[in-house]
């Protein structure tokens, strides 16, 4: 007896924002559903009309450009295999099987939202009877905190099971602690550039130990701060190394760690005191011909209800928004008290609080941070991070020439080796003009960049 169901909508074909093998996975369940229950006792003919019919134009569309083996036609299993080599491409293995195991746990990612998202990187490809081990693999390595990988390793007999129980048990404990003590520091396996308390007792006892892998002979070079000195003149006793936090070492002597985690602890949803920068330079700043045509990059996004438009800025580390903005929301969120002391070009910036909104753009939807700066003039700038993942910007890391580019055929282009055919380009500056300082502080230091 067939049922009465409502077919599923029209599938769209669209291939903006990367979604397209999604909506046929989606799309094509509910159509196999609907054929299964509510098309019993119809014909095959009736089905694979009714499968064109429910499908729209787009795909009437597609089909009519396809020749299909008499055996074939009018069959709904070879059309819908169709569709789906037309939506779901073939699947690159390597790169697949390297995006789950390069998948670590994000700061505030609870194990059960960090193991469905490895779930879904597992579906490329088929695991097996294997993919709880692996699963439970990629989540000891995983995971964020150094004592919670201890505490796995510990056990003997390790299954999946066991691992997420002790990771859940882990979340709660730490849960309950910020309740009990909440100026009691726990664990954050981030760099955080925080200033450390001076001991002055430090250097006394420092130099009472037999220390290791320092050389007595000054020719030599100190395996604590990498330079050459005397006796007893190493410049980091007292200091704390900013990787692992322990002390009389510096960063890039550390053995604990690698120095690429300098770089990966940087995250603007952070909570810590660390300084991070704005980066952005307004006209009225610069005693400088300037070119008028040249707008700045602006995006609307509709944050509480209202639409804000925000500058995109690339040298931002974090969303901001003037105070004046703030009060013309159509829904003001609660701020909560911001920890993050913001810097720019021009020097220190006050915060009135922070909040985290939800927007929607281009049918994807995106949950950042945005601090409240105590200011009601200036604009409301985007940052590097948030623009990424909206594909407003990308980050280019090299551009190569092809191997079978030919100069001579782009001479309209290219005049000689490294210049442009093009009119020259002269950059007046106004007279008496002074340099403009700026003042936001290095999050790298030199010594501790790539070389």
């Amino acid at each position: 007896m067939a049922l009465n169901l409502t077919p599923p909508g029209q599938m769209s074909f669209k291939t903006e924002g990367g979604h397209l093998a999604k909506r046929w996975k989606a799309w094509n369940e509910t159509m196999v559903l609907y054929i299964n229950l509510a098309m019993k006792s119809n014909t095959e003919k009736e089905r694979y009309q009714a499968v064109l019919y429910i499908i729209g134009e787009e795909g009437r569309a597609m089909h009519k450009t396809w020749i299909f083996p008499e055996e074939e036609q009018e069959k709904v299993e070879p059309l819908l295999k169709k569709f789906e080599e037309y939506c779901m491409p073939k699947t690159n293995v390597t790169l697949e099987r390297y995006k789950f195991n390069s998948r670590y746990q994000k700061g505030e990612e609870l194990i059960d939202e960090y193991l469905t998202e490895l779930k879904k990187l597992s579906q490329n490809y088929n695991f097996g009877l294997l993919e709880n081990e692996l699963l439970k693999d990629r989540i000891v390595v995983g995971v964020n905190s150094t004592t919670l990988k201890e505490r796995i390793l510990r056990e003997y007999d390790l299954t999946l099971e066991k691992a997420l129980d002790i990771c859940r048990a882990h979340e709660q404990s730490s849960t309950g602690l910020k309740m009990i003590n909440p100026q009691q520091t726990v664990e954050v396996d981030a760099l955080h550039f925080k200033k450390k308390e001076k001991n002055e007792n430090a250097r006394s006892r420092y130099q009472k130990r037999n220390l290791t892998g320092r050389q007595e002979n000054n020719t030599e070079i100190c395996s604590r701060c990498g330079s050459r000195h005397g006796p007893w003149n190493c410049p980091v006793y007292g200091k704390n190394c900013r990787i692992c936090q322990k002390p009389n070492h510096f960063a890039k002597q550390c053995r604990s760690r690698k120095l690429d985690q300098i770089y990966d602890a940087v995250d603007e949803t952070s909570e810590s005191d660390e300084e991070v920068g704005l980066g952005a330079i307004s006209a009225k700043h610069l005693d400088a011909v300037i070119d008028q045509k040249s707008a700045p990059w602006t995006v609307d996004l509709k944050i509480q209800r209202s639409y804000v438009t925000f500058k995109v800025d690339t040298g931002a580390d974090i969303t901001c928004i003037t105070n004046k903005t703030y009060e013309k929301l159509k829904r003001k969120p609660s701020l909560k008290r911001s920890q993050i002391q913001l810097t720019s070009p021009g020097g220190h910036l006050k915060v009135t609080g922070e909040f985290v909104t939800k927007t929607h753009r281009q049918g994807s939807d995106y949950e950042f941070k945005i601090v409240v700066l105590n200011n009601k003039e200036g604009s409301n700038l985007l940052s590097r991070g948030v623009a990424e993942k909206m594909g407003l910007v990308k980050h280019i890391q090299e551009i190569q020439r092809p191997a079978n580019f030919k100069p001579e055929e782009k001479k309209h282009i290219f005049g000689a080796t490294g210049l442009l055919n093009t009119e020259p380009v002269q950059i007046c500056m106004k007279e008496n003009t002074e340099p403009y300082c700026l003042t936001t502080a290095r999050r790298v230091p030199f010594p501790l960049n790539r070389k």
